[in-house]
């Protein structure tokens, strides 16, 4: 949808099927947490 609403993607570093191995195997709570706030803003932006 934000696509269509010429939105820009969210997913610049990861995406949903991403974030286990960055949990799991890297331990990176930052990346998952950048991950989840610009799926906010986009949500946001398509409101």
């Amino acid at each position: 949808m934000a696509n269509g609403l010429g939105i820009p993607s969210p997913k610049e570093d990861i995406d949903g099927s991403m974030v286990r191995d960055a949990y799991y195997e890297e331990d990176d709570l930052d990346r998952i947490v950048a991950y989840c706030e610009l799926d906010v803003i986009t949500l946001a932006q398509v409101f």
